[in-house]
């Protein structure tokens, strides 16, 4: 029996842009990067299915998508060793299931 579980993310690769050439030799300057991987998320069929027979519905097939790829982009500025400023955006993917249902 699965428990639904928040989606987790695992890296497998990583991809790093330096725009200044002295980012790390002074802690200043531009920078960005970006990074790819898979997230993964647990359906909980049996919670879907007692929830749907609850609505009047019987559950015949589920057919769940709980793997997608995730990715994230990121740059900011560093302006001295203890201040910066960051921005980036991520996206774990899209999840889902299918029921085929019949009335009760």
């Amino acid at each position: 029996m699965k428990m639904a579980r928040t989606s987790t993310f695992i890296g497998v690769a990583s991809l790093a842009v330096i725009t200044s050439s002295t980012a790390f030799a002074d802690d200043t300057g531009w920078y960005g990067g970006a990074n790819i991987g898979r997230a993964n998320v647990s359906i909980d069929n049996p919670r879907i299915t007692s929830g749907l027979a609850s609505s009047g519905l019987n559950t015949t097939s589920i057919t769940n998508r709980d793997q997608d790829t995730a990715y994230k982009i990121y740059g900011g500025y560093q302006f001295n060793k203890y201040i910066g400023l960051e921005g980036g955006y991520f996206d774990l993917g899209k999840f889902g299931f299918t029921a085929n249902t019949v009335p009760l």
